[in-house]
């Protein structure tokens, strides 16, 4: 049987600067897949439109640059990515994967899709699925022109993963998500008529190949929603892909690093230094590498990467930067 080519993914929104979380998840990411000897794509989630700005794509290429990251797949420069790569270039795709959604129905006779209204307090309000005779009113996509459209998650809705908190090779215990509880009837396409960001994962990874994702702790219920997504997708199967689960970066105060909450960015850093060789210096002390002084990129990391080391120690040592 001829082996399966690992296939990992950095995937960054042009929303804002990227901060320091960013950057370390983007180096273990890089560190795993390089270990593997697998391939990297990059690709830049610019679907939001009213947020995505090109300067901040322009600073992806020119972090990325700075920390020594290379990618096998993907835009070599702001240009090429709007040219080519931008996930407008991929509409055609998301609509036919809403396509095929439109066809499911569920035991109770509605509709696995439904459009919704309903504003983000009112949901609040309301928490939870939406009962049947809701969707049953709502069943026709067209009919509300100003809504979301949502993927039903019935009460009781289970989903399976299989984590690999520590090491891609020792997967921690499988677990049983409740996506009705933790993420409940999730838009797949927003008012705006635009796919959602959890319809355009799924599709952009079956679309890629890849395989291997990373992503923080705090993505569980999407990596559960995305998983439930597939399963009504032929074309996006996620048995066999493998999510990495890791431990989120936090400032002095405790809290996850945030663009919109002010966290110190790359760019900052990135201006306030002339090269990346003392955050690679600062990564090998904690790790506590043999000789750290001698550590200037990325790949002198490679020998000494033990991902439940990283785990452990890594993510939670950089508050004083953040």
């Amino acid at each position: 049987m001829k082996p399966i080519l690992l296939c990992g993914r950095l995937a960054p929104t042009p929303s804002g600067y990227l901060h320091l979380g960013n950057g370390l998840a983007f180096i273990f990411t890089w560190l795993l897949v390089r270990r593997a000897g697998g391939r990297l794509l990059l690709r830049i989630d610019d679907l939001d439109a009213a947020r995505a700005r090109p300067e901040y794509v322009a600073a992806i290429f020119e972090d990325l640059a700075w920390l020594g990251l290379d990618y096998d797949l993907g835009p070599t420069g702001p240009d090429d990515f709007f040219a080519r790569w931008s996930q407008t270039h991929r509409l055609d795709l998301y609509h036919q994967a809403l396509g095929q959604l439109a066809e499911f129905t569920l035991p109770d006779g509605a509709p696995l899709m439904y459009a919704c209204a309903r504003s983000r307090a009112q949901l609040q309000a309301t928490p939870g699925p939406a009962p049947l005779a809701q969707r049953q009113v709502a069943a026709r996509l067209a009919a509300v022109a100003d809504g979301a459209w949502r993927i039903h998650t019935p009460p009781g809705t289970q989903v399976a993963l299989q984590p690999y908190w520590l090491s891609p090779a020792a997967p921690g215990p499988p677990l049983a998500v409740d996506l009705a509880t933790a993420l409940p009837d999730f838009v797949v396409r927003r008012r705006d008529g635009l796919p959602a960001y959890q319809l355009s994962t799924v599709v952009d990874d079956a679309h890629f190949g890849v395989n291997y994702v990373v992503r923080g702790q705090d993505l569980l219920p999407s990596t559960a929603a995305q998983g439930y997504l597939a399963g009504w997708l032929p074309s996006s199967p996620l048995a066999g892909v493998r999510f990495y689960h890791h431990p989120l970066v936090q400032n002095h105060q405790g809290l996850k690093l945030s663009k919109s909450a002010g966290a110190n960015s790359l760019r900052q850093l990135r201006l306030a230094r002339s090269g990346s060789a003392w955050l690679y210096q600062r990564l090998a002390q904690t790790l506590q590498v043999p000789q750290p002084q001698e550590v200037a990129t990325v790949v002198d990391l490679l020998p000494h990467f033990d991902p439940a080391h990283w785990a452990k120690v890594v993510f939670g040592a950089f508050s004083d930067l953040a």
